[in-house]
């Protein structure tokens, strides 16, 4: 239960900024070349800390390097490398134009609620879109930390 709770609040922060994403590494992203992340809030200069309590925003552009006619979202908060998923809408194209051709610019913007009941923790929030071929547009990693 702690640890699923880790990971819903891990996947919020990820879904949150205000200023570009201070850390983030890329895990793996092969059809879409990413741009910016933005956290709001995040307030850190090397571990995103987001108030529990609040919507968090998680805005990414990125460059689309294939067609992308659908895509789907997966959100995982990482605890002693375990994923743990993040119960997010599947369908991408709710939160970004579709279709995309090679070389458009796309945004994914969506918000997210910090439950209060999450724990204060230190996550890694793993953020993942697929494409219709179920190959991975976008995929980052970036530290969260959860506040009281």
């Amino acid at each position: 239960m702690f640890l699923r709770a880790a990971a819903i609040l891990l996947l919020t922060v990820v879904s949150s900024s205000g200023d570009s994403v201070p850390e983030f590494e890329d895990c793996g992203s092969t059809v879409g070349a990413i741009n910016y992340i933005d956290i709001t809030p995040c307030n850190s200069d090397v571990r995103c800390a987001i108030p529990r309590g609040i919507n968090a925003s998680l805005s990414v552009t990125y460059t689309a390097k294939g067609q992308i006619t659908s895509a789907k979202t997966f959100i995982w908060g990482i605890i002693d490398n375990t994923l743990f998923p993040f119960p997010v809408p599947p369908d991408a194209c709710q939160y970004m134009k579709c279709p995309l051709q090679n070389g458009d610019s796309a945004a994914y913007n969506n918000t997210f609620f910090v439950s209060e009941a999450f724990p204060k923790i230190n996550v890694t929030a793993k953020f993942q879109l697929v494409d219709q071929l179920d190959r991975r547009i976008i995929c980052f990693t970036v530290p969260i930390q959860v506040l009281w």
